[in-house]
């Protein structure tokens, strides 16, 4: 979100007591696991075997999404078409080409859902303290943010500072190097 002269406090953060695992809860999770069979189908348990990517920047190539692998195929395709390959060594550059910018997609994605994420959750806090404001106060609030809106500045535009340093930490460990032998490769030189 770019920066407002409406200022939104953080919300502030509760804690909640961890349960205390009794004999008679631990009783009752394993009742419930019995009937818990999770998924049954193939699209089901290729779904949840995914559960644990929060981003897929790391990812090996077999565990790629099928658009994931599309996007490589096509970009695969193309920059042999543009850069014509000869030898392993010429053509081990191009796969890395497009192997980078398949990860930089998926960085790109993520950024986005990140800035989106971090954008509701300040309207939201902004809704909120416009709820809890007496007349005055919200009627300027409300005055601030569309003076934003109609200036274009009111929407997701950057992600919260938590996700926005992951992403350059992992631009730097991931597309940083990628790049690097995109535009110097090792074996060729090119």
């Amino acid at each position: 979100m770019a920066a407002s002269p409406v200022s939104i406090s953080p919300a502030t953060n509760v804690r909640r007591r961890p349960l205390a695992l009794t004999h008679r809860r631990i009783e009752a999770n394993r009742r419930n696991a019995v009937r818990s069979t999770g998924p049954r189908t193939p699209d089901g348990k290729a779904r949840v075997a995914r559960n644990a990517v929060k981003h897929g920047f790391f990812l090996a190539q077999e565990r790629w999404t099928p658009g994931q692998r599309r996007d490589f195929e096509q970009t695969l395709a193309g920059l042999r078409d543009d850069l014509k390959p000869q030898g392993v060594i010429e053509e081990g550059c191009v796969t890395t080409m497009a192997q980078s910018y398949v990860r930089m997609a998926a960085m790109l994605r993520y950024e986005n859902i990140a800035a989106r994420k971090y954008h509701q959750r300040r309207d939201r806090e902004l809704n909120a303290r416009i709820a809890a404001a007496n007349a005055a106060e919200a009627a300027r609030l409300e005055a601030a943010r569309e003076k934003l809106r109609r200036a274009g500045l009111w929407r997701p535009t950057i992600p919260a500072p938590r996700e926005a340093m992951a992403i350059i930490r992992y631009e730097g460990t991931s597309t940083g190097r990628s790049d690097a032998r995109i535009w110097n490769c090792r074996c060729c030189g090119k």
